[in-house]
């Protein structure tokens, strides 16, 4: 007697639904085709954008814990070690409720991706702004700093710490979007690539500004010139279609 063949006694679910589905055909994303996967990021204009936005969104974040140390550690300075500590902790530590945030945020307005990276690169910007005019009142003070000053400089390393962060799920997922069906392990490995090779740029050019006696006062202008410049680069030409959502709805 012949083995009796398996074939049509899969479980329906759903009631309506076939017993042999057609399964789907492996997407790129799952035969991990390097070179592919690389054609498809580095072919797309809007990825371009997005990689240069990004690249140097967050090594601006990586230095902006230097600029505390040149704003309030100098000569004549009445800044405390607790309080230039408790700057650059609040810094890294609010940047983790802000990456939470952004996850969730991106997750709940569907479609709505590059607006809230949109949103988020203007908040982080704005905030930067103000941390630099911060610093530049802090690297000013001699003596005893206010109590309004020290508010003034919590808030504002705060507010970037936490819109820095918030900024980057939402980009990596747009990334994702744009360069679909490529792997997103592909695009976001190929934007903090993009990060490592700004950071060196950026390390040269905070070097270069920084003066003899330890001040950043022109590295805080030039980040905040830069931030500004990528804040612009994104706005205006970023246009990239959200493929992979498309590509779920048919």
């Amino acid at each position: 007697t012949r083995p009796r063949s398996n074939r049509g006694t899969a479980p329906m679910y759903g009631g309506g639904g076939s017993i042999n589905p057609t399964l789907p055909e492996p997407s790129l994303q799952e035969e991990g085709d390097l070179f592919n996967n690389l054609r498809l990021c580095y072919s797309n204009p809007h990825f371009w954008v997005l990689s240069v936005v990004f690249g140097v969104t967050a090594p601006i974040y990586w230095t902006m814990g230097q600029l505390i140390d040149g704003a309030m550690i100098h000569k004549g300075s009445g800044w405390t070690e607790t309080q230039v500590y408790t700057c650059g902790t609040l810094l890294q530590g609010a940047s983790l409720p802000g990456f939470l945030f952004g996850g969730w945020i991106v997750d709940r307005l569907v479609d709505r991706h590059r607006a809230v990276v949109n949103v988020s690169l203007a908040l982080a910007t704005a905030s930067l702004i103000c941390y630099s005019a911060a610093l530049a009142a802090a690297a000013k003070v001699n003596g005893a700093p206010s109590p309004a000053l020290y508010a003034a400089v919590l808030a504002s390393t705060a507010a970037s710490g936490f819109f820095f962060g918030m900024f980057q799920p939402p980009a990596l997922e747009l990334a994702a979007e744009c360069t679909y069906p490529a792997s997103e392990a592909a695009s976001c490995s190929i934007l903090y690539l993009n990060c490592q090779i700004a950071g060196i740029g950026l390390i040269y050019l905070a070097d270069a500004l920084t003066a003899a006696d330890g001040a950043t006062g022109k590295v805080n202008i030039a980040m905040s010139a830069i931030q500004i410049g990528v804040l612009l680069l994104q706005v205006v030409f970023f246009r990239g279609e959200l493929r992979r959502t498309s590509d779920r709805k048919t």
